[in-house]
């Protein structure tokens, strides 16, 4: 692949120097905006890039037959998108990674269902709701209709008791869009003895901020607005409240007329101020859709799930890269491996990456630093009679390579290693990205690569 070109030199003027730098950071920071691991793969290396934040290149079935298209369903057959057709799969359905979707902030969100208020996690007090009524924030049909009864001098709203921690910040966030009524309210019930709420204007994006909550309101598209009250919780034990009212201000307390209300969508409480916002039902766990923090991954369940491919590792030198979250200090991440040394193997070992290659004489090394429970990206690469390189997080640690050190012609494992003897340790964690390139790579492109793989996992650099 063409690495950053060489840049012009202006040696008739002062300052060439410091116009040689600019150039080159934008040069570089265009070329990493613009990159993606295809360009590792242009002039036909071999290799293999898996990457499941891409649904379409995944199956259920080894043949590839049934697609992915929910979190929790296994993942038998991972397309290369190298172009190289080197795909991985597991024939055995016991032995498959699950897909899964989440979020790197992990669950922020407190209130589950947090997008259908028909759920018996929500009580509705004096109201109803219309499942499915009209259109979500996001485009889909999933926004439903908060309805009053005909209950007089009352309030009408869905809630949910909270255990907040007292002298704490909290932020609730819901979308609204008017459905009858005009003004609807958020109310904490936690920063006063007399409750706190914001109410809204929702045909004019305005709010009335009172007893202790501070209130926003910015416009979502179609009618729609996102409302939020923040407040500091002053008791323990309390509620989120989510309701229309006839009122701009004061007690939400009238008449209903057993048909009008507002439309509710992506309901959020959370401690501190504001963040985008995160899905949350208890088959997902929490997914901030949309939003940077919105992750894709494959889970191994550290037994007996691995994935494999044809591509061999018996082409020298070669990189291997790899977004992963680790449960255990000890896994095999990817590898070949017909001795019970391993051959061309990536494993985490007592909490470090291990670099590890058997030819005539054994030759490994570990990474500088040590992992973190969370996910990170590491790297291993091989180069030709020259040594054996650990990355961890951008942070690289070298040995010299030993001996004749060609590798097994094996197929590769992922999530464990392959070959004659008994499979290595299996990873207990999740795998956000990998990428396999059969030919020296240089540091740039390992940078670009590495700054890829971050972003699909959450990990910065």
């Amino acid at each position: 692949m063409a690495d950053f070109p060489y840049f012009l030199k202006f040696n008739s003027f002062a300052g060439q120097v410091w116009y040689q730098q600019l150039m080159r950071k934008d040069r570089i920071a265009r070329y990493l905006r613009e990159f993606t691991p295809a360009r590792l793969f242009e002039d036909n290396e071999q290799g293999a890039w898996y990457d499941p934040s891409d649904i379409t290149t995944l199956f259920q079935d080894a043949a590839g037959t049934t697609p992915v298209t929910a979190t929790g369903q296994p993942a038998g057959r991972v397309l290369d998108k190298s172009g190289r057709s080197n795909h991985a799969t597991q024939p055995t359905a016991a032995q498959r990674p699950i897909y899964r979707r989440g979020d790197s902030r992990g669950v922020v969100n407190l209130l589950r269902w947090s997008e259908d208020f028909s759920n018996v996690f929500w009580n509705k007090v004096r109201s109803s709701i219309a499942v499915a009524d009209a259109v979500a924030p996001d485009g889909s049909f999933t926004a439903q209709k908060l309805i009053e009864d005909t209950t007089a001098s009352a309030t009408h709203y869905v809630q949910r008791p909270i255990a907040y921690i007292v002298a704490e910040t909290y932020t609730i966030t819901c979308f609204m869009k008017q459905a009858g009524r005009i003004f609807s309210y958020l109310s904490p019930n936690s920063v006063s003895a007399t409750s706190g709420r914001v109410t809204f204007n929702l045909s004019n994006g305005t709010f009335v901020a009172e007893q202790g909550a501070s209130g926003s309101i910015v416009t979502a598209g179609n009618g729609w607005y996102q409302c939020t009250a923040t407040f500091t919780a002053v008791a323990d034990s309390s509620r989120v409240d989510i309701g229309p009212s006839a009122l701009s201000s004061g007690q939400p307390v009238y008449s209903g007329d057993g048909v009008s209300g507002v439309y509710i969508w992506g309901a959020q409480l959370q401690q501190g101020t504001a963040t985008p916002y995160q899905r949350n039902e208890s088959t997902l766990g929490g997914v901030a859709t949309g939003q940077d923090t919105d992750l894709r991954w494959l889970e191994f369940d550290g037994v007996d799930d691995f994935l494999e491919t044809a591509l061999p590792f018996s082409q020298a030198p070669h990189m291997v890269m790899m977004g992963v979250r680790s449960n255990a200090t000890i896994t095999d991440l990817v590898g070949t491996g017909n001795t019970a040394s391993g051959n061309g193997l990536l494993m985490l070992y007592e909490g470090r990456v291990r670099s590890h290659v058997w030819g005539s004489e054994l030759s490994t090394v570990d990474s500088s630093n040590s992992l973190t429970p969370s996910a990170s990206v590491v790297a291993a690469q091989i180069r030709t009679a020259d040594s054996i390189v650990s990355r961890l997080n951008g942070v690289s640690t070298s040995a010299p390579l030993l001996g004749t050190s060609a590798t097994s012609a094996d197929s590769l494992s992922i999530g464990t290693r392959s070959g004659s003897e008994a499979p290595g340790a299996y990873l207990n964690g999740r795998m956000y990205s990998l990428v396999i390139r059969a030919a020296l790579t240089s540091e740039a492109a390992i940078l670009a690569t590495e700054i890829y793989i971050a972003a699909k996992s959450g990990v910065t650099l």
